[in-house]
């Protein structure tokens, strides 16, 4: 009755995880909302990483299914606008690194921005919380966290040895540092990386 305007609900179950799924849309002017929510598999979305981001597959490799809220919309012409999603997870393997549980809010707009805030990271004695923002084009990035680590645990984010070689003949086995830090730079240009922050060690 409403046309060209919709509404749509659904459900679906695909991997043995349920999502459910609400589109608004105006087809005359190809604008859309779309509200998901529901537990994605694992296994759906390492697929989902590696064909669309296969850069960024090795850093977020999932071991248990996410829980997640999402809205995306589309501007006219059908394009995507943005997406907002809060997510919160379990287990993921890190490019080698372990991580325990995950939570936080995810934003991409079409001009290729990621936003992770409201972030918090867990893995065993190690811990953060802040942000993460990165350009997808122009691979620019910006990270702000706060919380505690043992350094030599985050290994396999760099492509080198050179940071296990650095914290050889440092032990924090009494406790992991604390530290805030504030780090950007460009994934194309290491020369380009500029670092602040303070660490308390015991």
């Amino acid at each position: 009755a409403n046309w060209p305007e919709i509404r749509l609900e659904a459900a679906a179950q695909v991997d043995g995880a349920w999502l459910t799924a609400e589109v608004e849309a105006h087809v005359r002017e190809g604008v859309a909302r779309v509200h998901g929510a529901g537990i994605a598999n694992p296994t759906v979305t390492n697929r989902a990483l590696t064909r669309f981001a296969p850069w960024l597959a090795p850093y977020l490799v999932l071991r248990d299914p996410i829980a997640l809220n999402a809205v995306a919309r589309f501007g006219p012409g059908w394009k995507f606008t943005d997406v907002s999603t809060r997510v919160r997870g379990g287990r993921l393997d890190s490019r080698g690194v372990d991580i325990t549980s995950t939570r936080g809010r995810i934003e991409i707009d079409r001009q290729g921005n990621f936003l992770a805030s409201d972030a918090e990271v867990g893995a065993v004695e190690n811990s953060a919380r802040g942000s993460y923002w990165m350009n997808f084009f122009s691979r620019d990035f910006r990270i702000l966290l706060t919380g505690q680590l043992r350094p030599a645990d985050i290994s396999g984010w760099f492509r080198s040895d050179w940071w296990p070689k650095f914290w050889t003949d440092f032990d924090f086995r009494a406790a992991p540092p604390r530290a805030d830090v504030e780090v950007i730079g460009n994934y194309r240009d290491s020369s380009r990386t500029v670092y602040f922050g303070r660490a308390d060690a015991t």
